[in-house]
């Protein structure tokens, strides 16, 4: 919707932000969706739920059609991480399962790199990737001796 209305009003770059906004909010896990860390104590997330859930209800967001769709969704949203962080398991789980991506994401960022290396690598002349290195120049100004004679 928003990339829609930044094509009929190009100079309004707020559009665009609400896009990304969009689009973030979209791959938000539940401690984003509460906007407490992964640390919080039950208290905090409980404080939290209740915050957003007043911020979010759709009884106060009656000013229009897209208003009132947008905080069901949220509403929604609020409740999921509601349901994910207050159940011991499924937080564990939910951490869980969030630490396994980041390490696949890690390993795949790592594999990525080895792949460029190789390409470096095998994509260089012999004599080039094999040069001594005392034959690379260490220093860009030469060493004068300390003793002057």
């Amino acid at each position: 919707a928003y990339r829609v209305l930044g094509q009929l009003e190009p100079a309004n770059a707020a559009w665009a932000e609400c896009e990304d906004k969009a689009k973030q909010l979209a791959h938000a896990g539940p401690y984003k969706v509460l906007g407490i860390e992964r640390s919080a104590e039950p208290a905090e997330i409980r404080r939290a739920y209740h915050q957003q859930c007043l911020l979010w209800h759709p009884d106060k967001h009656a000013a229009s059609e897209e208003a009132q769709r947008r905080a069901r969704t949220m509403f929604q949203r609020v409740a999921s991480a509601w349901e994910t962080l207050n159940d011991e398991s499924r937080r564990a789980e939910y951490d869980l399962q969030s630490e396994l991506h980041e390490l696949h994401e890690l390993h795949e960022q790592s594999r990525a790199y080895a792949e460029r290396c190789a390409v470096m690598f095998l994509s260089c002349s012999p004599r080039a990737c094999l040069r001594p290195l005392h034959a690379a120049p260490l220093l860009s100004r030469p060493v004068h001796s300390v003793h002057s004679a």
